[in-house]
């Protein structure tokens, strides 16, 4: 059974905090596992992924920030990408 995700900035994180006041924060909080999804979300293998060029750098990503958890490490990323919209922004 997987865990229950969350969608969002945890209210406990200050950079979650700051992404919420300000969408274009650059602030992570380490140890903070929506900081983190939200980073790979971000990130140029979250793009490849989502304009259908590849996925193995993305599925390596989850797979380091998450070894044993990749799973739910792919639900909050996905998540991370359809809160940023990064989704509709792809060709």
């Amino acid at each position: 059974m997987t865990e229950p995700v969350e969608l969002g900035p945890k209210p406990d994180c200050p950079a979650c905090a700051a992404w919420t006041a300000d969408h274009k924060t650059g602030r992570y909080e380490p140890g903070c596992e929506d900081c983190m999804a939200r980073a790979i979300a971000r990130s140029p293998a979250a793009w490849l992924m989502v304009t259908a060029q590849t996925d193995v750098e993305i599925k390596q990503a989850v797979r380091r920030a998450w070894p044993e958890r990749s799973g739910h490490g792919r639900t909050l990323v996905w998540k991370w990408i359809e809160l940023l919209g990064l989704k509709k922004a792809a060709p």
